[in-house]
């Protein structure tokens, strides 16, 4: 299933990290943006005795040669971005068939909520929980439950809660229109 997206212009792989560029943008060169998407293997965690890549994305910051995954750049390209990263999964287990992603959103933390409510661009009427905190994870929870028909043909998806302290605390069979806190994916043989 190809999405409409960016094309990635560059793509590097070894070991434990693999990651694409492309350029984000909102028609105009001066607000043009390199993004990374990035799956980089935890270090001695497995799920199903298979090793695990976590799934990242977000502007690429060159001096420190990293991501910055809690910007919102603005070029009101969000769905071509998402469908970028997306389009990244089948070439991902084209390499790594015998892996799994974690997918868990960099806005789903107390302390992006927080530091949202204070910086509000919008001044959106936030008081007490932020709208934002959770929305991506939201936005792969829906994505699967629209395709999942589809997706299931080629992939088995678990999903997962995780407690204050950041562990992860039960994984189950995703369940269509259940919202988790992170994912589980893994390609079917």
């Amino acid at each position: 299933m190809e999405l409409k997206s960016y094309t990635p212009e560059v793509s590097t792989i070894n070991e434990t990290k693999h990651r694409t560029f492309f350029r984000s943008t909102n028609g105009e060169t001066e607000n043009e943006v390199i993004k990374v998407i990035e799956y980089e293997k935890y270090d001695g965690l497995t799920f199903n005795k298979k090793n695990v890549y976590n799934l990242g994305f977000g502007d690429y910051d060159i001096d420190k040669d990293d991501f910055i995954d809690t910007t919102l750049t603005g070029n009101d390209d969000q769905y071509l971005v998402f469908n970028t990263v997306l389009n990244t999964v089948p070439k991902f287990f084209e390499t790594n068939q015998d892996d799994v992603i974690f997918i868990m959103g960099s806005d789903s933390s107390d302390e992006f909520a927080q530091e949202c409510i204070k910086n509000c661009p919008k001044k959106r009427k936030c008081k007490e929980h932020c709208k934002k905190q959770n929305q991506r994870i939201r936005t792969y929870c829906g994505f699967i439950t629209r395709h999942y028909e589809n997706l299931i043909k080629d992939y088995d998806f678990s999903g997962g809660y995780i407690d204050e302290k950041g562990n992860i605390t039960e994984v189950k069979t995703f369940e269509k229109r259940e919202v988790y806190e992170c994912i589980f994916v893994i390609k079917r043989k």
